[in-house]
Formats: structure tokens, C-alpha cells, sequence
């Protein structure tokens, strides 16, 4: 995949992970050109970086005239108390999700919020 800077919504080839969307960035800093999946760190683009996104599909370059449009946004939070049980909260907008975090102060306190 020789692709230009920008960004793309890209697709994982896996039949495990078919319904596996993602975005992708690429820039260039320095002299150096990057490539970015979703959150995960920045990797120099290369070879190696070559191979790791032949295992996605191209759906498309997005651009100001080609937008991708969000529906049905969820932020999910995850956690592990001291028992090490697992916890969840979902939540539909920021107002709900400023709230939660001040009835669990702990939680911001693990997101080293203020």
C-alpha cells in the first residue's frame, strides 16, 4: 500500500475480525513518512509496515469532500478493580461521561485526570 498522506478508513482482511473497521493516518515528519492506526503509536513507514497493511483493505481516502459521517457515537470506559473484576461504562455524550467521572473519582484519578 503506497499511499499519500491522509487519512483512510481502512478495513481488516481477517475473517475473525471481518467486521473490523479502522482508521489510518498517514503524515510526514521530518523527513520521515509515518503511518498511524487508530490510536496505536506513529511507526516509520517502511518495509516491515508494508506487510503489516497488506492484512487491511483500502475502503476509502477520507477528505473534506468525502467526510465520514458518525452515527450511534458510544464512549466506552474499562477498568479493573483490586479484585481484578472487570467493569464497564458506556456512555452517549460528554455531559454523562463528565458525570461519571465525578461519582467515580477514582476512575478520573486512573485516567490522571484533575
Amino acid at each position: 500500500m503506497n499511499l499519500e498522506v491522509g487519512y483512510y478508513k481502512i478495513k481488516n482482511r481477517s475473517r475473525r475480525a471481518s467486521n473490523e473497521f479502522h482508521y489510518l493516518r498517514v503524515f510526514i515528519e521530518g523527513n520521515n513518512k509515518y503511518v498511524q492506526i487508530d490510536d496505536e503509536e506513529p511507526v516509520e513507514a517502511n518495509d516491515e509496515m508494508a506487510i503489516l497493511l497488506e492484512s487491511y483493505t483500502l475502503v476509502k481516502k477520507i477528505t473534506h469532500h468525502n467526510p465520514v459521517e458518525v452515527n450511534n457515537a458510544v464512549m466506552i470506559i474499562s477498568w479493573s478493580d483490586e479484585d481484578e473484576d472487570p467493569f464497564e461504562m458506556r456512555m452517549r455524550n460528554i455531559q454523562t461521561f463528565k458525570n461519571e467521572l465525578n461519582l467515580f473519582s477514582r476512575v478520573a484519578k486512573a485516567l490522571k485526570l484533575r
